[in-house]
């Protein structure tokens, strides 16, 4: 039984066709982060923006 074990691991640690896969998942996940934090700092900005633009329509 350990035998079939380990005969499993050795060919799960030799095969490395799912490192291209995490490789995706990993530079889509910095992407992501990036993204978020990018469209975060904008919507800010452009809601200050228009914060503006109101109080000046306001007056």
């Amino acid at each position: 039984m350990t035998n079939v074990r380990m005969t499993k691991f050795r060919c799960l640690a030799l095969d490395d066709s799912g490192a291209t896969l995490v490789e995706y998942a990993i530079a889509l996940i910095i992407a992501i982060t990036v993204g978020a934090a990018l469209l975060g700092g904008l919507g800010q900005s452009v809601s200050a923006k228009f914060s503006s633009a109101n109080a000046q329509f306001t007056q």
